[in-house]
């Protein structure tokens, strides 16, 4: 397991944007977005093969989520990684579009 320093950004863009992690010297990780109004359409999630099983696309959704909830966002999770994480964990639930939770049950 990576020590701790796994480091997290955003990049914003007019439509969307994407979040990046990284620990130093490592290739990227990230998740990448569009906005639809006041929805977060996540779309995709990629961490290179190597740096995969290690929590870092979790923490890019978790990244997200907690981003979502403070500008009042909800989200779309396109990407089935994100889908799956967020069906997997209630405390992430509450920012899912209300049409995207239905089909979650």
């Amino acid at each position: 397991m990576k020590p701790l320093e796994l480091e997290v950004k955003e990049i914003r863009e007019d439509d969307g944007g994407r979040y990046v992690a990284a620990y130093p010297d490592e290739p990227e990780s990230e998740l990448t977005y569009r906005l639809n109004g006041d929805r977060m359409v996540i779309e995709r999630t990629y961490t290179p093969e190597e740096l995969r099983g290690q929590g870092i696309a979790r923490r890019l959704v978790e990244q997200a989520v907690e981003d979502a909830r403070e500008r009042g966002w909800k989200i779309i999770p396109v990407c089935s990684y994100a889908k799956i994480a967020i069906e997997r964990s209630p405390d992430l639930r509450d920012v899912l579009d209300p049409e995207a939770a239905r089909r979650m049950e």
